[in-house]
C-alpha cells in the first residue's frame, strides 16, 4: 500500500510540475486547477495551481473552497457515505497588498506575486505601440502575471501562502485517508472550471530521495554539472548547488538563484539537468554537491559528492602521422609530429594498433615515449595495421591523432570454409551457416549459388559477409527440385580461397503430383475391375482407391496401392446391394501433398450368361528365362479374360485382364 501511494505522490508531483511548464507557451488551456499535497506528522499541506490566467484572476477575485472527504476510517473501514467537511467556510484569497508588504521585505518572491496582482502595470519591455496591437498587449500582460506569480509560488512556500494557493489542514487523524476537492468560490457563467482532486494518507511520511547520476566536465576555470532529471523533475521545482573549498569539510551555497527546468515537456527532452559555473582558480580541487527544493519549500537530503578541479586550456597538442615505411624484415617504422609551439604541454606519447579501424587498439609501449620523440618500429606487425598515436598533456589526457593503415604484402589466400549446413523452409527462405575461418587477416566471405551442380556458379551477396551464416531466396514453383551453394574466403588483400564443397539443399515440395488415369473399367460375374495409368510424376509414393455406390456422399478408400507396386489393375468383389459403383483414384508423393482426383467412372452390374462356362488353364514355366506362359481354351461370348495370381500364402488376387 505504502508503494502505491507513494506512486501516486510523485504522479500529483508530476501533474503539479507539468502545470508549472506548460503555462508559459499553451493557447487550448483547459480552466483546470491542479492539486497536490504531502503529509507531515501533524498535518497535511494542501498546494494548487490555476491552469489558466482566466481561471487565476478569478480565483483572485472570488478566492478557493477546500473540502474535505473521509473516504477510510482509522480501522481501514471503508465508509459508506464519506464524512463531508468544508475547511474553510471563508474562501481562501491572496493576502492584502499591505499584508504582503511585510512578508516582502524579507522574500522576493513574495514581492513578485504582490506586484503581479495588485501592480498598475506589468509590462516586458516592448516598442510596440500600434493602436491596432492594444489587445495582444493587454493579453501579453495578463499571461506575463499569470506566470511570474505562479513562478514565485514555486520557488517560495511565504509567496504561495501569501497568494492563497497553499493551506495546512491540521485536523488530520492518523489512518485516515482523505479526498481532497479545491474549487472555485463561486461559479462563473464565463469560467467553467474544473475542480482540483487529491487522494491522500495522512499516516504515509514519506523521506525525500537525494539526487543522482551527479557528474562532472571540468574546463578552464568552469565547470559543468550534470544529475538525474527523468525520477525527480516530479518531485523538484529547482536545486541548490554547494562547492566545498576544504575538500568537503564545509560546503557554501554557489547559485544565488535556484536552478530550475524551463524546458517545454511537451518536446522530446533530455534526462539530465545541467549547471554551469565559473570556479575561481584552476589546478585547485574543489568538492560540489546538489539538494532538491519541493513546491512545499523543503530541501531534500544532499546528493553524493563530487570531487576536481579546473584545467588550463590546452592548444591542439594532436598529434599527426606522416610517415609509414615497411622496413625489409618486414617490421613497420611509424613516424608522426606535432606542432613545435605546442611541444611544451606534452608529457609524453603512446602508441596503438589494432587490425580493424574502428579498434580496440592495444598499446604498444608500456612507458610513455619522450615527448622529443617522433618514430617506433612494430618488429611484429599483424598483416593488417591501423595505427594512431596519442600525446598525454600535463594532467594526463591522451589527445589521439587519426588511425593509419599499414598491411604486410601477402598472397597467399585463406583456407575454404568447411562444416557448411543450411535449411529451406516452406516460404523459401534459404538459410545457410559454416565454420568460421582462423585466418588473422581474414576480411570476409562470398556466397554463390546454383540451380544445377554442372553450371557456372552465380555470386548471390552483394554486401560483405563478416559473420558464418547467410539468409537467401529461392523460388519453390520450379522443376529444379535442388539448389546449390558454394563459398569462399578472402582476405585484406582480396586473395579468394578456393570453393568450399557443394551443399545441396533441397527445395519443400509444394507442388502436387499429376492425377493418374483410369482407362479402363467394367463389371465381372465376381466384382468390378479397373485399370489406370498412374501418375506421370516421379515423386509419387502411392495411389489411393475409392468408390462410392449408389445413393451415399460420400467416398470411401478401399485400397492402397505403393510405389512398389508393378500392377495397375484393381478388383473391387466386395459384396453391395446397388447396381451403380462409381471409382476415382487420387495419387499422393513422398511430402504427402495429394493430386487431383483422376476421372470418375462408373461400373453397373449386369447378370452374364457365361457363368458356368470357365476356361481351361494350363501353364507352362520357363527356368531361363524365369516366366510362366499361360495358355487356356477360348469361351464364346466372352470379351475378356481375368488372370488371378497368388504368391506363396497371399490371397488370390487379379493380375491382369486381356480382352476376349
Amino acid at each position: 500500500m505504502k508503494q502505491i501511494l507513494f506512486i501516486l505522490f510523485l504522479i500529483s508531483f508530476y501533474t503539479y510540475y507539468i502545470r508549472g511548464q506548460n503555462i508559459y507557451n499553451n493557447n487550448d488551456l483547459n480552466h483546470k486547477i491542479q492539486l497536490t499535497g504531502r503529509t507531515y506528522k501533524d498535518s497535511i499541506i494542501l498546494r494548487w495551481a490555476p491552469f489558466s490566467p482566466e481561471l487565476w484572476q478569478m480565483g483572485n477575485n472570488v478566492g478557493y473552497i477546500i473540502e474535505r472527504l473521509t473516504i477510510i476510517a482509522q480501522d481501514s473501514f471503508i465508509l459508506p457515505q464519506p464524512e463531508r467537511i468544508i475547511l474553510t467556510p471563508k474562501p481562501v484569497k491572496p493576502l492584502s497588498l499591505n499584508e504582503m508588504g511585510k512578508i516582502a521585505n524579507n522574500d522576493k518572491y513574495t514581492a513578485i506575486v504582490a506586484q503581479a496582482i495588485y501592480g498598475e502595470t506589468f509590462t516586458t519591455n516592448t516598442n510596440i505601440n500600434n493602436n491596432a496591437l492594444s489587445f495582444l498587449n493587454t493579453a501579453t500582460e495578463i499571461q506575463n502575471r499569470f506566470s511570474f506569480a505562479l513562478f514565485s509560488a514555486d520557488m517560495s512556500v511565504k509567496a504561495a501562502k501569501a497568494h492563497g494557493l497553499l493551506f495546512v489542514d491540521k485536523s488530520i487523524k492518523k489512518g485516515e485517508k482523505y479526498l481532497y476537492r479545491v474549487y472555485l468560490a463561486q461559479s462563473l457563467l464565463s469560467v467553467q472550471a474544473d475542480t482540483g482532486l487529491l487522494f491522500i494518507n495522512a499516516s504515509d511520511i514519506f523521506e525525500l530521495p537525494k539526487p543522482i547520476d551527479l557528474e562532472a566536465r571540468w574546463g578552464d576555470k568552469m565547470i559543468e554539472l550534470s544529475w538525474n532529471r527523468e525520477f525527480f523533475e516530479r518531485i523538484y521545482v529547482s536545486y541548490i548547488i554547494e562547492r566545498s573549498d576544504d575538500k568537503g569539510k564545509t560546503f557554501k551555497q554557489v547559485n544565488n538563484l535556484p536552478t530550475i527546468n524551463l524546458d517545454n515537456p511537451n518536446t522530446k527532452s533530455h534526462n539530465t539537468y545541467f549547471y554551469l559555473d565559473s570556479i575561481p582558480q584552476n589546478n585547485f580541487i574543489y568538492v560540489f554537491r546538489v539538494k532538491g527544493v519541493t513546491p512545499f519549500g523543503e530541501i531534500s537530503p544532499p546528493s553524493d559528492t563530487i570531487m576536481g578541479m579546473g584545467k588550463n586550456t590546452i592548444p591542439y597538442i594532436n598529434p599527426f602521422i606522416n610517415a609509414n615505411k615497411l622496413l625489409d624484415n618486414n617490421s613497420i617504422e611509424i613516424s608522426w609530429n606535432i606542432p613545435v609551439e605546442n611541444i611544451a604541454y606534452i608529457k609524453g606519447f603512446g602508441v596503438e594498433r589494432s587490425d580493424k579501424s574502428e579498434g580496440p587498439f592495444r598499446l604498444l609501449n608500456k612507458q610513455p615515449f619522450n615527448p622529443s620523440c617522433r618514430n617506433f618500429i612494430d618488429s611484429f606487425p599483424l598483416p593488417v595495421n591501423y595505427y594512431r598515436v596519442y600525446s598525454i598533456d600535463q594532467y594526463g589526457s591522451a589527445h589521439y591523432s587519426f588511425p593509419s593503415l599499414v598491411q604486410l604484402p601477402d598472397s597467399i589466400p585463406p583456407a575454404p570454409p568447411k562444416n557448411i549446413n543450411g535449411f529451406i523452409d516452406s516460404s523459401g527462405i534459404v538459410y545457410i551457416y559454416w565454420g568460421k575461418n582462423n585466418e588473422p587477416d581474414l576480411e570476409g566471405y562470398s556466397v554463390y549459388f546454383s540451380n544445377n551442380i554442372n553450371s557456372e556458379f552465380i555470386k548471390v551477396n552483394t554486401k560483405k559477409i563478416t559473420d558464418t551464416s547467410f539468409t537467401d531466396t529461392t523460388t519453390l514453383k520450379t522443376l529444379s527440385k535442388n539448389i546449390y551453394y558454394r563459398i569462399k574466403a578472402y582476405d585484406g588483400h582480396y586473395n579468394y580461397s578456393d570453393f568450399s564443397e557443394i551443399l545441396t539443399l533441397a527445395r519443400p515440395d509444394i507442388v502436387p503430383p499429376s492425377p493418374p488415369l483410369i482407362y479402363n473399367a467394367f463389371a465381372t460375374d465376381t466384382g468390378n475391375i479397373i485399370e489406370w495409368y498412374p501418375s506421370p510424376s516421379d515423386d509419387v509414393s502411392k495411389h489411393l482407391i475409392y468408390r462410392k455406390n449408389q445413393g451415399e456422399k460420400n467416398w470411401t478408400l478401399i485400397n492402397i496401392f505403393r510405389d512398389i507396386d508393378t500392377q495397375n489393375i484393381y478388383f473391387d468383389n466386395a459384396k453391395t446391394n446397388s447396381l451403380l459403383s462409381e471409382y476415382l483414384i487420387i495419387a499422393v508423393d513422398r511430402c504427402g501433398l495429394e493430386s487431383k482426383p483422376s476421372n470418375i467412372v462408373k461400373i453397373v452390374w449386369q447378370e452374364l450368361d457365361i457363368t458356368n462356362q470357365r476356361p481351361l488353364l494350363e501353364g507352362y514355366a520357363n527356368y531361363r528365362d524365369k516366366t510362366i506362359e499361360l495358355k487356356w481354351k477360348r469361351v464364346e461370348g466372352a470379351e475378356k479374360y481375368c488372370i488371378y495370381r497368388q504368391v506363396n500364402d497371399e490371397k488370390m488376387q487379379l493380375y491382369r485382364s486381356v480382352p476376349g
